[in-house]
Parts: structure tokens; sequence; C-alpha cells
């Protein structure tokens, strides 16, 4: 791996021993949720794929998500999701199993992260409250 600033190029040393997580158990979480489009409008969505993955970069779930039989999907938006109809129709289960699924690996104190996370929380059905300024899940 090199590290490049102004021209300079410098290997960067490998860590001769690997970093203990400061706690045993993760308490903070990714969550990242993925829609396909159900119509023209900006909110006409549905989701299509919830994942989560743990501070030490584990990832802890990844579920493709059918739509409902009364969606009807309009694109999967493969170029932006990498999510295909194919691996939906394949791999998917229907959402309250997922939301359950999500609810069922969170421990209640998680603190959750991510891009527009009050979006992703409501997506997955998750409470949400505020401690010390920090989204968290309340189940």
């Amino acid at each position: 791996m090199y590290w490049q600033s102004s021209g300079y190029a410098a290997a960067a040393a490998a860590p001769t021993t690997a970093t203990p997580p400061l706690r045993s158990s993760p308490k903070y979480y990714c969550l990242d949720v993925e829609c396909c489009a159900t119509g023209p409008g900006h909110n006409d969505r549905a989701v299509c794929q919830i994942g989560l993955v743990d501070e030490f970069e584990r990832v802890v779930t990844n579920i493709l998500v059918l739509p409902g039989d009364d969606v009807e999907v309009k694109s999967y938006l493969t170029a932006l999701t990498g999510i295909t109809e194919a691996m939906v129709k394949r791999d998917g289960v229907p959402l309250a199993k997922a939301q359950a699924m999500v609810r069922e690996l969170l421990p209640k104190d998680a603190v959750l992260v991510g891009q527009n996370i009050a979006a992703d929380i409501r997506w997955t059905g998750l409470k949400e409250k505020t401690e010390d300024g920090r989204w968290s899940v309340g189940l």
C-alpha cells in the first residue's frame, strides 16, 4: 500500500500485531437500505436490500428483500445498487421477515450510523431514540 501526496510516495508499514477491539461485542452498527423504484417520483420506492455492518467491519447481515405482491417494480436501479431482479427473486425474503431479522441481530444498546440513517431506520421499521445525540435502536 502506498501513501501519495504532492508526488511523494512512501510504502506504508504493515502492522506487526493486530489491534484488539476495545469491546468484546460491538455497539456501533452501520445500517444501509437500498430501494428499487416503484414509480416516477423520487419517493416512489420499495426496500430491496438491507445491510448491517458492525464497528469491527464485519458484515452482520445482507438481506435481499422481495417487494410486496401489490408492488410493481419499475427499476431495480441496478447501475446504482448492483441489485438485479433475478437476485431478489432468487434470494429475497418478505420485508416483515427482513425487519424481524435485523431487530433480532441488534442489541438493545446498538447505536446506528449511516448515510441518511433516519430514512433507513424508518424503512427497517426500527424505533428511534436519542441518547447523547446518537441514533440507537428502541426495541
